[in-house]
């Protein structure tokens, strides 16, 4: 079996079949956009696209303890997470355990179908975050508000007030590439935890990775690597957030296909 016949496999059973999955980011995606259009319907200036899309997705700064500021946990931020491992979570195991074994006999290559669930894994998650933001563009364009891609100093408010000083380019790389691309490490990440030990322990090891990091700052939780507002700080700067996240990415693929070379699985080529 070929490497495009078993991508071909993935994205039927693991995207078309399980699309319900996606209700959940689509879901989000409209309270988020609703919720950010009632929050500021009374400002006279509409702002950008882009002054709406960062505010909703800014995220908060981590706790600061002996400070005067109060500390706003990211309750949608971290759902939101949850909502984008469940889309893919469970697949690569209950594949492997169904109909995985016969097609790595017939494909006589266990490297080709992990990199084919890779690449299923990566794709879902890409068409998870365009789900999500699907109902912002029609919310926002709903209610007059200019699709373009600036700020505006009247409507970003204090917490994200730094991204002022930002280029176009580089505020749209923090809150749109480096979200998507460190949810598809973290989504690799689960992938190969849950082949691993299970679908269950593996979501329940990230979400509580993720509500460490929704607290404290570090380059060492990767959770902050995807928060735009915390970005604004990170000693590393936010290409080193996409960075650190591509190399996760590639740590992932390398892990499972040398995994996958060596491991016992549940038959004998």
């Amino acid at each position: 079996m070929k490497f495009g016949r078993m991508l071909k496999y993935d994205l039927r059973y693991g995207t078309v079949r399980r699309f319900g999955y996606y209700l959940l980011p689509l879901l989000l995606g409209v309270a988020d956009a609703v919720r950010q259009v009632l929050n500021y319907y009374k400002v006279r200036n509409p702002g950008t696209l882009l002054d709406h899309w960062l505010i909703m997705t800014a995220g908060t700064q981590p706790y600061q303890p002996n400070t005067l500021h109060s500390y706003n946990f990211p309750t949608i931020w971290l759902i939101m997470q949850a909502f984008m491992l469940l889309v893919v979570n469970g697949y690569t195991s209950g594949d492997l355990e169904e109909h995985g074994s016969v097609m790595i006999v017939k494909s006589r290559s266990r490297a080709g179908w992990w990199l084919s669930k890779c690449v299923w894994c990566m794709f879902s998650t890409l068409l998870a975050y365009v789900i999500y933001y699907i109902p912002m563009f029609l919310i926002f364009a709903w209610r007059g508000i200019p699709m373009k891609m600036h700020l505006t100093k009247r409507l970003v408010t204090t917490s994200v007030e730094g991204f002022l000083n930002w280029k176009t380019a580089d505020v749209c790389a923090v809150v749109l590439f480096i979200p998507v691309a460190v949810m598809m490490f973290l989504c690799l990440l689960q992938m190969l935890l849950e082949v691993v030990w299970s679908p269950a322990v593996a979501i329940i090891l990230l979400l509580v990775i993720q509500g460490i990091s929704a607290y404290k700052q570090s380059v060492f939780l990767w959770g902050n690597w995807g928060i735009p507002v915390r970005m604004l700080k990170t000693p590393i700067g936010y290409i080193g957030n996409l960075r650190c996240s591509i190399a996760g990415i590639i740590v992932c693929i390398v892990i499972g296909t040398i995994l996958f070379k060596r491991r016992d699985l549940l038959f004998k080529e």
